[in-house]
């Protein structure tokens, strides 16, 4: 463990951007100062609160360095905070997240262990409002395909991204113009460009909350088609005159916009968004991940994936019957993917209900998935499922004993 009385090779500045979550922020800056491996300097930027914000602040027995702005959004917050930051290193945290103890230990010591490293990022833990853990991502891609990664979807958070300062002094600032997705934007500009790695731990945890940024639907997805338009331009009205990066970078935020709708119970618009996806990359269709987030319906984003309060039964209906309609309406080269998509379909649905322990029901799923795409089969994992499926749980239950 480092030692945090000695002097660092880094200084870290830790960044706190808030705006009336002074319910959170005392924990926020409790999980601060309760690291392994202390920071150099905290800075808090108050966009425009009106709340107890800064009765907060000083209420801190630890030095603070606080600025307070006008409500002009989340960005411009951020570049404050980039302008006044003193440290090497540059580390984030929303006001209503955590940090893992040990976070800039581990972060400190992939960065001291190589000199080549740019910048760490972690893997996340989502909490209710109350702290409840919901589920966790662990997802890193290799810096040589992380910009890649990154077109098809964001998959970072910002609490768990520390980049030295002068890859900020380089790429600029936060994007104020985007008054969502900022952070996105952000990622692809230093990914295209510097030395990225991820530790494939949850060391952050994001807090679901009904007054989440991400909560406003039609705001998201607006974001995510401004950013589309700065790095990859207009979406012309000939689909063919876009070059293959940006038609795989339309489909995937295309992808994700539908998937936000139908969780936000606005399915017809959500579905409108998926044949407009595949008709730029019909390879979406082909993804398994597709149909297992479609077939989680509009479960809200708090619980998505909790098969305990999923009727799977109801949501295959949905799926099965919007997939209906996608063929019914599209173009050959989706048409040849027929097959694929509804394999896909059948097997998030068997493995939704396996989950479930609804084994009967996965059997007869996994059955489909297997007649109606027969190359499932040269996929280990699928046949796994399937040999599980058929022994049953009696026999599973034996053979562990």
């Amino acid at each position: 463990m480092p030692d945090v009385d000695s002097s660092p090779v880094f200084r870290i500045s830790v960044i706190i951007p808030t705006y009336n979550r002074a319910a959170y922020l005392r924990e926020a800056l409790a999980s601060v100062f309760a690291q392994t491996f202390a920071p150099q300097e905290v800075i808090v930027i108050d966009d425009g609160s009106t709340d107890e914000t800064l009765q907060v602040i000083q209420d801190q027995s630890r030095p603070i360095r606080f600025y307070q702005q006008a409500h002009k959004g989340v960005a411009e917050a951020r570049n404050v905070g980039l302008r006044v930051a003193s440290g090497d290193l540059i580390a984030w945290l929303d006001s209503d997240d955590l940090w893992e103890a040990n976070f800039l230990e581990a972060v400190i010591s992939l960065l001291m262990s190589n000199e080549a490293v740019d910048g760490v990022y972690t893997g996340f833990t989502t909490i209710d409002a109350n702290g409840m853990p919901l589920r966790s991502s662990t997802r890193t891609e290799s810096s040589d395909r992380l910009y890649e990664a990154l077109v098809c979807g964001n998959f970072l958070v910002t609490p768990s991204v520390v980049v030295r300062k002068v890859c900020y002094d380089q790429v600029g600032g936060f994007d104020s113009q985007l008054r969502m997705a900022e952070d996105y934007d952000m990622w692809l500009r230093l990914s295209g460009k510097f030395h990225l790695v991820g530790i494939s731990r949850a060391l952050v945890r994001i807090r679901a909350h009904a007054t989440n940024t991400i909560s406003d639907i039609d705001g998201l997805c607006q974001a995510r088609i401004t950013l589309l338009q700065k790095h990859f331009g207009v979406l012309p009205d000939d689909d063919d005159a876009l070059p293959e990066n940006a038609r795989i970078a339309y489909g995937y935020a295309f992808r994700a916009i539908a998937i936000h709708y139908i969780e936000g119970g606005q399915p017809d618009l959500g579905w409108t968004y998926l044949v407009k996806a595949s008709r730029l990359h019909p390879p979406i269709l082909k993804r398994l991940d597709t149909y297992y987030e479609l077939a989680l319906g509009d479960q809200p984003r708090s619980y998505r994936g909790d098969v305990t309060r999923l009727n799977i039964a109801t949501n295959a209906a949905k799926l099965l019957s919007g997939l209906d309609e996608l063929f019914a309406s599209s173009a050959a080269l989706v048409q040849a993917l027929r097959g694929a998509a509804y394999g896909n379909a059948y097997l998030a649905l068997a493995m939704l209900s396996d989950q479930a322990g609804q084994w009967g029901l996965a059997r007869r799923y996994m059955l489909r998935a297997l007649y109606t795409y027969p190359a499932l089969v040269r996929q280990r994992g699928v046949v796994r499922r399937f040999v599980k499926l058929l022994a049953g749980k009696r026999l599973i239950a034996a053979v562990r004993r």
